[in-house]
């Protein structure tokens, strides 16, 4: 999966935000930058990516600027199966659409993902500063675990470990061997206190019978009691309710001759009282605002008669005369034109002192030049300037060109032959590239220290013997093989331990049952039926005796064991209680006796299975490793599984090493021979082996290119005097036409008969310029004066013909024109006032005819109501209306007395009420509730006398131990043994997942460990530039740990690192974590919101150089409102992305 594009239409703080990471580009790293200050929204980008992948909390945080229906997300994504645009809404389902709309299955992201939850894939693929602090935690609490830490690594997980350790242990607080304390045990506990209290009781049953016949008597006479104290009191509120009704059946028949004569007013609208009252109030305001509407038509009229307008000024409105425009030029002449005269004559004067100074005796207007040019002219004497230093300047770099190659030795004509050290910079060029010898001594010292290490692992699978051969051909079983065994084996211990504790616990029960049957027995003594049975034989036996014989002897043999036999008899007919008991514990005691057989049979069936499960597995193993202890065949196979798998992998680090010192080797003896070659075909003698030869030939390159390089700086000396000697004749050529330019450039004016030189063409410049200046300034203002004296000419003549029309007196114009002026506003003045006061006049009778109309819907509306009702006018209408207001009030009492006499009495109608009471007193009612209180109260004596016995009666019952009692206690005991087997079940179901888990992460751990541990090793020494080589581990308390090894070779465990070095390790971890997952299910986009604020510049360079190189295998997106975090990213990579998240 790769992200091409993410919308934020409408999320968080954005608004059709989009930002583009582009495609990816094979080869290249796919890393981006996205920079931006703070609360600029990098933390809802994070967010906004999980809720695209797997949907939009249904309590989001992002809806304070969008509501929840309006939150809209897409994508362009990368998938497996091409590239696919995506939307994603705020819905319960079917929240992911396609541009179309549509809905799209969650499944195509969650395959894309691997199947990974949200938790885990913000666990694996997204980066904060609270996950660096809480990897730097994981280093510290790990203790340096390395299976723990790489599992952590490329899984996320790291409270997986801590899940399974609660699991343990809440399987060891059911049962653990050896424990005093556990949940089995507590169970074990109170089932012995339920059979204890169960021997303790003594059923008295004939006593339980007479006590529950006294209280089932009294409970019927409780119920007698309650049923007549319940008549009693219905009685009563019959007779209370017919005493609340009476007064309110005279306050209805009132009502109801109130209401006779009013059932003949008509029915009206419910609007009519507030409308008629309304109607009145708008007669009034009409009348008043009829009065006052005649008076403000007279005052308009008065008003308009008083105005007389003045026509004759008002036909002069646009005459010439009222042109303020004209006014003010005349005016303006009158205060500047005596000013503008003299400047014009010392403008003329100016011209004729700049004429003299360019050419004396002449015309000054013919002197003039044109601004174009001047301009050009201008130009060339500045070009001039040039060309001249130009020129100079290639005369001066001549000579010294000249002098420089006289002391390099002279003209050179060509670049001379090839040197023939060609072939001689081939052969030295791998040598240039990489240090062969060097990269052969370290391969060869390699290559000896992986053999040791793997002869140092081979040594610790003792007492195993062989070499690698014999170690790869050797099977063994896998880490899952293993893992089940090791469940099987413990599976097994644990059904032979519960069966055994099982045995034995019912052997103890078996004991105890028969020894509460013998002590029971003793107890009873003679009457014990076995004993009775017994003397009855013996006084069978005697009679057959006596009948054989028929002797005295036999007789008193006989009377002797009859006599016993009835005493027997009798005894047993006294204790028929205990005989009883008796048979219970004889029954009890067989039948623990025939459990615990059973149970003995269950050990000796779970031994024998645990026993043989042993020797297989002993048998498995000692093909392994011989001598295994057959009690534990698995004792440490575990742990020498795992030095088996580091020994193979050493091994291939040892072919591996082997393999490169043998490349390094042969690399080595060809560029040796290849240089002996070379430097023999130069005519030099080879001495020495590969890095003296290397020396020679760099020697002899060395001559060859300082020789080249002398010839190389002649040859340029030479090539460039004749540059500049080419120069030199341009600079001249450019002077010559210079001279023809500035000939065509006078051509056209007074200079064209002489055209001057540099020097006079710079003297006459400014002379020209001014006299163009002044010819132009005395050209305008003898215009402008002309035009000043014109203006007020115009001025005086059109004042004298406003003078005439308006018969005004002679006099000065300005004077003239501001009395017309004033009689012209007053005649506009009451023009606008007639237009105003006819205005007013118009509104006045329209508002006249809209009173009139007003007037006569009034008078409609209220002859309607007036005749509906038969009144005269409003008022007496009003009248009306009062009185069947007053109807509706008496009607509505009437009806509530009506309900309120029927729900006290009970009658379904208000005449049936009337006929129960007809005749009635109040006395006769309060004389029948006084009986039916007093027959209350006696009945309720009785009820409560019923209740006391009720109550005694079963105090009594309780008081006695009952066969309820022995039930209880029975169906507790089995609730018990049923808790106690559901129990069980789970702690072995628990108990087994356990151990399988334990031993899958194991397995997990162990398969993934070395690839990882390699990348982890190379990313931690590059993150850390050097400081730290790598990553190594070593044996310890059962498990291995992880090891930093330091540039000067000393070694630190994690707790011994740095906060900022911690940090800088779980990022390595979890880049390796990443290659393992991207190998196993395909990229996912990584994204870090600046996880480097503890990293100095040096480091987080070397950190965005690592992420660069792992973004070749999938992308990452870098979070970050540091500027020179962008700077250093360019600089670790400079094919990186930087986007801008501004606001």
């Amino acid at each position: 999966m790769r992200l091409r594009r993410l919308d934020l239409t409408r999320y968080g703080r954005f608004t059709d935000r989009s930002l583009d990471f582009g495609a990816a580009e094979p080869g290249r790293p796919d890393l981006h930058i996205v920079h931006g200050p703070n609360e600029a929204g990098k933390s809802t980008l994070l967010n906004a990516w999980l809720d695209l992948l797997f949907g939009i909390h249904a309590r989001s945080s992002y809806n304070f600027l969008h509501p929840y229906d309006a939150l809209r997300i897409g994508a362009v994504l990368d998938l497996p199966d091409g590239q696919r645009e995506l939307v994603r809404v705020k819905k319960t389902r079917e929240s992911l659409l396609d541009p179309a709309g549509r809905p799209v299955s969650d499944g195509m992201l969650r395959a894309a993902l691997g199947g990974i939850e949200r938790k885990d894939c913000a666990d694996m693929f997204a980066l904060d500063a609270g996950s660096m602090e809480d990897g730097g935690e994981l280093i510290l609490s790990s203790k340096g675990n390395l299976g723990q830490l790489l599992f952590s690594a490329s899984a996320g997980l790291a409270e997986l470990g801590d899940r399974l350790d609660g699991l343990r242990a809440e399987a060891d607080a059911f049962y653990k061997k050896s424990a005093r304390k556990g949940t089995l045990k507590d169970m074990r506990g109170e089932l012995e206190a339920l059979v204890a209290e169960r021997k303790a009781l003594d059923v008295q049953a004939a006593e339980h019978r007479a006590r529950r016949q006294t209280a089932d008597k009294a409970e019927a006479e409780r119920d007698a009691a309650a049923e007549a104290h319940a008549r009693a009191a219905a009685a009563r509120e019959a007779a209370k309710a017919a005493l609340e009704a009476l007064p309110w059946l005279a306050e209805w028949s009132a009502i109801d001759a109130e209401l006779a004569p009013l059932e003949e007013l008509p029915d009206v609208p419910p609007a009519w009282p507030a409308r008629v009252a309304a109607l009145q109030a708008d007669d009034v305001a009409l009348r008043t605002e009829a009065a006052l509407d005649a008076e403000r038509r007279q005052a308009l009229c008065a008003a308009l008669a008083a105005l007389v307008p003045d026509d004759t000024a008002l036909a002069q409105a646009e005459a010439a005369g009222f042109d303020e425009d004209l006014k003010a030029r005349w005016i303006a002449a009158r205060d500047d034109l005596p000013r503008r005269l003299q400047e014009l004559a010392a403008a003329r004067q100016r011209i004729e002192g700049l004429g003299r100074q360019i050419l004396p005796d002449a015309d000054p207007a013919s002197l003039e030049v044109g601004a174009g040019t001047l301009d050009r002219l201008a130009e060339l004497m500045t070009a001039h300037e040039g060309l001249s230093a130009r020129l100079a300047s290639a005369r001066a770099e001549v000579a010294a060109r000249v002098d420089e190659l006289a002391a390099a030795g002279g003209p050179l004509d060509d670049e001379g032959a090839e040197d023939g050290t060609t072939a001689l910079r081939e052969a030295l060029a791998p040598l240039r590239r990489a240090d062969l010898a060097g990269r052969r001594d370290e391969a060869l010292a390699n290559a000896a220290e992986a053999a040791a290490r793997l002869d140092a692992a081979l040594a610790r699978l003792a007492p195993w013997k062989g070499d690698a051969a014999t170690l790869r051909a050797l099977e063994v079983p896998s880490t899952e093989r293993l893992g089940t065994w090791a469940a099987r084996l413990d599976a097994a211990t644990a059904v032979r331990d519960t069966a055994a504790r099982v045995a034995a616990d019912r052997a103890g029960e078996a004991r105890r049952r028969a020894a509460e049957r013998d002590g029971l027995a003793d107890s009873i003594g003679p009457a014990d039926p076995q004993r009775v049975a017994e003397s009855r034989a013996r006084r069978d036996a005697a009679w057959e005796a006596h009948l054989a014989a028929m002797d005295a002897a036999t007789a008193r043999a006989f009377a002797e064991t009859m006599e016993a036999h009835d005493r027997a008899v009798s005894a047993q007919l006294d204790r028929a209680a205990d005989i009883g008991r008796l048979h219970g514990a004889r029954e009890d005691a067989a039948t623990a006796e025939r459990l615990a057989e059973a149970a003995a049979r269950d050990l000796a069936v779970a031994e024998a299975a645990l026993a043989e499960l042993r020797a297989t597995l002993a048998a498995r193993a000692g093909a392994i490793l011989p001598g295994r202890d057959p009690a534990d065949p698995l004792a440490d196979l575990s742990g020498w599984l795992a030095r088996h798998e580091r020994a193979l992998n050493l091994a291939d680090e040892a072919e591996a090493a082997a393999r490169a010192a043998e490349r390094a080797e042969a690399e080595a003896a060809q560029a040796e021979e290849a240089l002996r070659t070379q430097l023999e075909a130069a005519g030099e003698t080879p001495e020495g082996e590969l890095r003296a030869l290397a020396a020679q030939a760099q020697r002899l390159l060395d001559r060859h290119e300082a020789e080249a390089a002398r010839r190389a700086e002649r040859l340029r000396l030479t090539r460039e005097l004749a540059a500049r000697r080419q120069a030199e004749a341009a600079a001249r050529r450019a002077l010559d036409d210079w001279q023809r330019t500035l000939t065509e450039a006078c051509a056209p004016t007074f200079l064209a008969e002489a055209p001057p030189d540099a020097a006079r063409l710079r003297a006459l410049l400014s002379p020209l310029r001014e006299l163009g200046a002044a010819l132009a300034v005395t050209e305008d203002l003898r215009h402008r004066t002309e035009a000043m004296q014109e203006d007020q000419h115009r001025f005086a003549d059109a004042v004298d013909a406003l003078a005439s029309a308006l018969d005004l007196p002679p006099g000065d114009p300005l004077a003239r024109h501001a009395v017309a002026a004033a009689r012209l506003a007053e005649a506009r003045r009451t023009a606008e006032r007639r237009a105003t006061l006819a205005e007013d006049l118009a509104r006045a009778d329209a508002a006249r005819h809209a009173l009139a109309q007003r007037r006569a819907r009034l008078d409609v509306e209220a002859a309607t109501i007036t005749a509906h009702l038969g009144a005269p006018d409003l008022t007496h209408a009003q009248a009306a209306l009062a009185r069947i207001a007053r109807r509706a009030e008496l009607r509505d009492r009437a009806a509530r007395l009506d309900a309120q006499i029927r729900a006290a009495l009970g009658v379904p109608s208000l005449d049936e009420a009337r006929a129960r009471l007809s005749g009635t007193t109040p006395d006769e009612l309060r004389a029948a509730l006084v009986r039916a209180e007093d027959a209350q109260a006696e009945t309720e004596g009785r009820l409560e006398s019923a209740r006391a016995a009720l109550y005694a009666a079963r105090h009594a019952l309780d008081a006695v131990t009952g066969d309820d009692r022995v039930a209880r206690i029975e169906a507790r005991r089995r609730a018990l043994l049923i808790g106690i087997e559901e129990e069980a079940r789970a702690w072995l179901r628990l108990r087994a997942g356990v151990i399988a888990t334990d031993h899958a992460l194991r397995s997990y751990r162990d398969h993934h460990r070395s690839g990882m541990m390699a990348r982890a090793s190379d990313a931690f020494a590059a993150i850390t530039g050097g400081a730290y080589r790598g990553l190594t581990s070593q044996p310890g308390e059962g498990t291995e740990r992880l090891i930093a090894v330091a540039a000067d070779g000393g070694s630190k465990e994690p707790g011994a690192l740095s906060k900022g070095t911690r940090f800088q390790l779980y990022l390595a971890l979890r880049i390796a974590g990443f290659h393992e997952w991207t190998g196993a299910h395909g990229p996912v986009p990584v994204i870090a919101d600046d996880i480097m604020e503890t990293f100095d510049d040096t480091r987080t360079r070397l950190a965005l150089r690592a992420l660069a190189e792992m973004s070749r295998s999938g992308q990452v997106i870098y979070l970050t409102h540091h500027r020179h975090v962008c700077e250093l990213a360019r600089e670790a990579c400079p094919e990186a992305r930087i986007l801008e998240l501004g606001p």
